[in-house]
């Protein structure tokens, strides 16, 4: 009545060298340990085995109970009872996500380009989100992401990881601002291994009252229970694969499409009566067209999910102000978006832009409207006097010159 432990894989098999005795109708206290690279195993707090995990095994590790006849001995019979799994204090566990999912999520779509994402939430079972962490307690993480908030609970949240901005946007004063990994962190005396796995790198003012005190580059002025310290270290712990996992978030931008020209006077509506149309504002009010009877009317259509849209409405809300006092009206007509999701889109890039639901994108389809972002331009006369779809990068000059010209039979009358 011996026993040994045997630990390995297909190709290869270890025996520890201990082993124990006479162990019959006693109960067998066996704790497994996965520390980095290796697996220890203790029985009845006796460490029997400390053995390297191969490369090929360290995402696939597992257990597997066997009971065996050493030498001719009868085989017993074995109950195995209270299997746990719990982390190790203060230890570090990797993230496991997929290079494929994590190199998509890691690229940032032109529309996102001026405001990348700060931080990263990921799952347990390794998906993610992009976005940006507002509030955090014990309970709920509070996470914005495109145009909505949503309060997720804390149990559901493997990890909230920092993301490095891109490369090729980076500037040298932004390299002061940016989340460091704690190794590259200045006045750093203490690292806590916390309970829960994590490691908090910070400046130790006191250790007083059950708690540590003192300042964290990232988070700022701290105090943590001693009943969350698993352990105190004055060195940063040894850089390792499950550390790398953390800190290796680099954003990147996505490459820039080749977009197809922007296409003018392409437009079926051309010289015709524009249609007609009555639409409720974003907010309160309501657009009618016929009423605009008069004035230069210029009609955008366009979405949130539209990066050419996006990159263009800057350039159309310069030309809005340049005609400020003159008679002519912008509205932009979102096609079948929520309103709520407009309304966010909007307040978080502070634009100032009138908008109209066209939320069947019924209008959209009685312009002809084939591609976004697409710009009419109706004359004082109600008729349609120029098209454009498309981005370009001299757009904003070109609709400047088209509202100059539809505006000229307005000023002689």
């Amino acid at each position: 009545n011996q026993l040994y432990v045997i630990a390995g894989d297909v190709n290869r098999g270890v025996r520890s060298d201990q082993m124990l005795h006479n162990l019959e109708g006693d109960s067998v206290d066996v704790k497994f340990a996965f520390k980095e690279s290796k697996v220890q195993v203790f029985v009845n707090e006796t460490r029997l085995l400390n053995e390297p995990v191969p490369p090929s095994k360290l995402n696939q590790t597992g257990l597997r109970f066997s009971c065996g006849s050493m030498w001719g001995n009868s085989q017993n019979a074995v109950e195995i009872m209270d299997f746990r799994v719990v982390d190790s204090a203060g230890a570090l566990n990797g993230l496991q996500v997929s290079a494929e999912a994590k190199q998509e999520a890691l690229t940032i779509p032109r529309f996102r380009q001026g405001q990348p994402p700060p931080h990263a939430l990921v799952a347990a079972n390794g998906d993610m989100v992009m976005g940006e962490v507002d509030a955090a307690t014990n309970k709920l993480v509070r996470f914005t992401t495109g145009t909505e908030t949503h309060d997720l609970p804390t149990d559901l949240v493997r990890a909230i990881v920092w993301l490095a901005k891109p490369k090729t946007k980076a500037k040298a004063e932004d390299k002061t601002d940016a989340p460091k990994p704690p190794d590259a962190l200045s006045a750093i005396t203490h690292w806590l291994m916390l309970d829960d796995q994590s490691r908090l790198p910070m400046q130790a003012e006191a250790f007083t009252d059950g708690k540590a005190v003192g300042k964290s580059a990232l988070f700022g002025q701290l105090e943590v229970p001693f009943a969350r310290i698993a352990s105190l270290r004055w060195a940063p712990p040894a850089a390792s694969p499950a550390v790398d996992s953390y800190t290796s978030w680099q954003l990147v931008e996505a490459p820039e499409p080749v977009l197809p020209e922007a296409m003018e006077q392409a437009s079926k509506m051309l010289g015709k009566a524009a249609p007609d149309f009555s639409l409720k504002m974003l907010g309160e009010g309501e657009f009618q067209l016929s009423k605009k009877r008069g004035e230069v009317v210029v009609i955008d259509f366009w979405a949130t999910w539209c990066g050419p849209c996006v990159a263009s409405m800057p350039g159309l809300m310069d030309v809005m102000k340049s005609f400020k006092g003159k008679p002519v009206t912008f509205i932009a007509l979102n096609q079948s978006e929520p309103p709520d999701q407009v309304k966010k889109f909007i307040e978080r890039r502070k634009w100032d832009l009138p908008v109209a639901m066209d939320s069947n994108a019924a209008i959209a389809e009685k312009y002809g409207v084939e591609g976004i972002p697409h710009t009419v331009i109706v004359g004082p006369d109600g008729k349609v006097e120029w098209t454009h779809t498309g981005f370009s990068a001299d757009g904003a000059a070109k609709l400047t010159e088209a509202i100059t010209k539809a505006l000229q039979p307005a000023v002689k009358k």
